[in-house]
């Protein structure tokens, strides 16, 4: 009998380090955003001619709030550590990527079509304060 309780507590300290990994997974993501988003993010309408060293993206405002447009390269960069699929599965099951996209969207930007991340800005940091 004490085998199997030894065998339980095991598994319950495992689902705790795993349930630990993905809040570690949304936190980088929420971070990565809060050091870069003056940075290397621009609005989706803005007309600048401003340079933009390493963009990681784009954002816009809809109607639940602000949506983060990362491109694949930043995606990787902010969940460096991390099982990608993993991750986008944790992002979807907690609604900070829409349902059904867990894998990068073509989006048009302008005048030019490149694969994108949408990532809820709203529903990250609810997910993230409710840790």
């Amino acid at each position: 009998m004490q085998a199997a309780a030894n065998a339980f507590a095991v598994w319950r300290q495992g689902r705790a380090s795993e349930n630990q990994e993905r809040m570690q997974a949304l936190l980088a993501i929420r971070d990565f955003i809060d050091r870069h988003h003056d940075s290397r993010f621009t609005a989706v309408h803005e007309q600048s001619d401003r340079p933009v060293k390493d963009r990681a993206g784009y954002y816009r405002d809809d109607v639940g709030g602000r949506v983060f447009l990362f491109n694949v390269p930043a995606f990787a960069e902010a969940t460096k550590g991390f099982d990608r699929a993993n991750v986008l599965k944790v992002l979807e099951q907690h609604g900070v990527i829409p349902a059904g996209t867990t894998t990068a969207k073509q989006i048009k930007v302008g005048q030019t079509n490149a694969r994108y991340f949408e990532i809820s800005e709203a529903r990250l940091g609810e997910v993230c304060h409710g840790s």
